[in-house]
């Protein structure tokens, strides 16, 4: 099935999308095996983190502009949502940073909420859930598009789902497979924007 995107969209901008998608989640893999004992983030993997929002965020932009003609409207509101959910990770591993570095709690983002509850929330609590939420939201519209195979769009979604189940339990195995199977249709993704051809 051959991904289609508007005709400003050249083929080099698809093969740098292609490229993002799979650097940044498999930097996802990488750092989940960086996990402290308590199943929060090391330096290292906050570092790792860090750097998988950013090329996750770039192969965003191709995710969402595959259904400009389709869905215009969602196209636009759901990449803002999904960036707010890419920003809330980079706040993540900027607390996994400062509490590994400067030696304080692993829990800093929650001691800072009972002094800052609303700042805390706008930039930690409620941008959380955005990234899988958008994840699991478009799988949906993949599969209802038909942009990309029902099983790519399936797989997305169950991505979509496992991602807060394996943070919250912090169960390090949990993750490794939420980390596999959001792979898997990431990387199809990225094979189909790499071969895809002007429009």
């Amino acid at each position: 099935m051959q991904l289609k995107s508007p005709a400003s969209d050249s083929v080099f901008d698809k093969k740098f999308w292609a490229i993002c998608l799979v650097t940044g989640q498999f930097m996802v893999i990488l750092s989940s095996f960086f996990w402290k004992d308590n199943g929060r983030h090391s330096v290292n993997g906050s570092v790792m983190v860090f750097f998988s929002t950013l090329f996750l965020a770039m192969g965003m932009i191709g995710l969402f502009a595959i259904l400009k003609s389709k869905m215009p409207v969602y196209s636009r509101l759901g990449f803002l949502y999904a960036m707010y959910g890419i920003f809330g990770g980079v706040g993540f591993a900027f607390e996994g940073i400062y509490s590994g570095t400067l030696n304080i709690s692993d829990k800093i983002g929650l001691e800072a909420f009972k002094a800052f509850p609303t700042q805390m929330n706008l930039l930690l609590y409620w941008s959380g859930p955005a990234f899988p939420l958008s994840l699991l939201i478009l799988g949906i519209v993949y599969i209802r598009t038909k942009v990309v195979k029902w099983w790519v769009g399936v797989l997305l979604s169950l991505g979509g789902i496992t991602f807060p189940i394996s943070r919250i339990l912090r169960n390090e195995w949990l993750a490794h497979l939420n980390d596999m199977i959001l792979f898997i249709p990431l990387c199809i993704i990225a094979y189909q924007f790499w071969n895809a051809t002007e429009q």
